[in-house]
């Protein structure tokens, strides 16, 4: 009788553990992108893929076209604390943000990003500062992907 519960225990703990694995680490991705206001570029500005709740971030200046690159931050931890969602058992990550940051003013969050499985991703963003940020509620969303050309050029840089 106690092996047997012994041996149920095990597979239980086997099938979670395994569960566990085959969600596998997450990533943020790196961004190639260009900065404007009103199509003119914003040479010189500070962007930063931020991981929120942290101090974890990657910045960049952009040039003198208003194109930058950052990175990718690498493997995204689980947030510490509740690290897991006890509704749905799953696991919780740190929300990533593109952020623009200009010398005395506050930080502009520009964009959330998505986590990726692929350690090597990359996106393609176009952001203008003066496009619709979305409505009362919403998220920022100054940037959109860029166009497939834009996307597959990012992916062959690989």
């Amino acid at each position: 009788m106690k092996s047997s519960i012994v041996l149920a225990l095990l597979f239980v703990t086997g099938v979670n553990a395994a569960a566990a694995d085959a969600d596998g680490p997450k990533y943020a991705p790196g961004i190639i992108g260009r900065l404007t206001r009103a199509g003119q570029p914003m040479a010189s500005a500070n962007v930063c893929l931020r991981s929120a709740g942290t101090e974890i971030r990657q910045c960049a200046y952009a040039d003198f076209d208003g194109r930058f690159y950052l990175p990718t931050l690498g493997a995204v931890q689980p947030q510490r604390a509740d690290g897991v969602d006890t509704d749905t058992h799953a696991i919780k990550y740190p929300v990533q943000w593109l952020e623009l940051g200009i010398r005395g003013d506050a930080v502009t969050r520009l964009y959330p990003v998505e986590l990726v499985d692929g350690r090597k991703s990359m996106i393609r963003l176009d952001c203008d500062m003066v496009r619709h940020p979305g409505q009362a509620g919403d998220e920022p969303r100054y940037c959109e992907i860029a166009p497939e050309r834009a996307q597959a050029e990012a992916q062959a840089r690989r």
